[in-house]
């Protein structure tokens, strides 16, 4: 039993052409031809450039141009590129879309990418007003000052010319600054939460856990002891939307069934939360409430929840391993089967708080996507071994499928 996804994530541009066809006609001594109506020029999208809406800054694609409005909204066509830049200081380019994030500019799935982080710091130490929470105007005299960096993973080099260039401004930690962008990308609720209270549940629930990416995608994933896969037991997968007091959660893959998970209350659900510490409650309608403990985040080691993507099977998979030796393993794809596993694992010369290469070996108690499928992380009954490395925010995972030396490439999530 191995992996099946790919090893290199990428994001895809699609685009489309249309094609003219001219008639013509002649005879009788005269000729005639059919005039070809114009083609309608496109209608620009707009878009928000996002760590808080950025407004100010400039933006440039291949047919648009401007400054983002007081909303941080700028104007593109489907398929181009956007660049944003203040004075010198020119960001990284990324596809345009109706959200771009720090992280699109540098093309990373991990909030914890030290060039998307730094990013941040940047737009966040120009607010003009220096209070983000309401928005981030950067002020037109930064464009005059504003230094050309290179690198924005070279934290040094971009602290030195940020203080030569805007003596007095102090920026952010990377803590902060990470902390305010996942606040915007996830109202808050961005991270991994076991749920350790239920009313309704608690004498069936072995585990359950939701997870909230910060692209605005959730996995659900919930193992009842007494129900089988696709009877309560099973994961969902889908994208959420946030206020301040309310989630809405739509359910896009359901494979626990009608018995259990998010979809059997209502889809889209729409439920009330709040944050109490490391807990969140919240209130079902009907007013059934549940506890969730959110997963402490690290940023080193292999302790933590990774995240790899599939772009030729518009898949996604989630791997969590936790300190106390708990393993989940969500898979949604378009090359089934997908499901949930879950169980236990150890580790040989891997450290959970540093860079390090070792093996994980994984034993399963639950798994819905059945034995010898090729896919998932094991079968339950035959424990699976993988060599493995950790190098900053990426785990590389020999998975010596479909080929030998073959390997796949998770990143760090939270």
């Amino acid at each position: 039993m191995a992996f099946r996804l790919s090893s290199t994530p990428a994001y895809l541009v699609l685009g489309s052409s249309i094609v003219l066809t001219t008639l013509s006609a002649c005879g009788g001594g005269s000729s005639s031809s059919t005039a070809v109506p114009s083609t309608p020029a496109p209608t620009p999208l707009t878009g928000v450039f996002i760590d808080a809406p950025v407004a100010n800054i400039n933006y440039q694609t291949a047919t648009q141009n401007g400054t983002t409005n007081a909303n941080g909204e700028f104007k593109y066509l489907a398929g181009e590129n956007v660049t944003f830049s203040i004075g010198s200081m020119v960001l990284p380019a990324a596809p345009a879309r109706a959200r771009v994030s720090p992280m699109d500019l540098v093309n990373t799935i991990s909030p914890l990418d030290l060039k998307a982080i730094n990013i941040a710091r940047v737009l966040q130490a120009l607010d003009s007003d220096g209070n983000p929470a309401n928005g981030i105007t950067i002020p037109a005299s930064a464009a005059a000052a504003a230094p050309s960096i290179a690198d924005f993973a070279n934290t040094a080099v971009l602290d030195t010319a940020f203080a030569g260039a805007f003596a007095g401004v102090t920026m952010p930690t990377s803590a902060v600054a990470q902390t305010h962008m996942l606040n915007t990308l996830g109202g808050g609720v961005v991270g991994t939460w076991a749920l350790t209270a239920s009313v309704a549940a608690a004498p069936l629930v072995n585990y359950a856990g939701i997870h909230f990416f910060p692209d605005g995608t959730f996995a659900y994933a919930v193992f009842h002891p007494a129900l089988g896969a696709g009877n309560g037991s099973g994961m969902e997968y889908g994208t959420y939307s946030f206020t301040s007091t309310q989630l809405t959660l739509t359910v896009v893959t359901d494979l626990n069934g009608a018995a259990g998970g998010i979809s059997s209350i209502a889809n889209p659900l729409t439920v009330s939360y709040s944050n109490v510490g490391n807990n969140a409650l919240i209130t079902y309608p009907g007013g059934a409430i549940d506890t969730f403990t959110r997963l402490p985040s690290n940023t080193a080691g292999y302790v933590g929840t990774w995240k790899s993507i599939d772009p030729a099977n518009n898949g996604v998979s989630m791997l969590v391993l936790t300190s106390t030796g708990d393993v989940t393993y969500v898979e949604n794809d378009s090359a089934s089967p997908n499901g949930l596993e879950h169980g236990t694992f150890t580790v040989t010369g891997l450290s959970p708080t540093a860079d390090s290469s070792g093996t994980v070996t994984i034993t399963l108690t639950y798994d819905d996507n059945g034995p010898g499928t090729g896919s998932g992380i094991g079968d339950i009954g035959t424990p699976a071994t993988f060599p493995i490395a950790i190098s900053g925010n990426t785990m590389t995972i020999t998975t010596n499928w479909p080929n030998p030396g073959d390997t796949i490439n998770f990143y760090r999530q939270y």
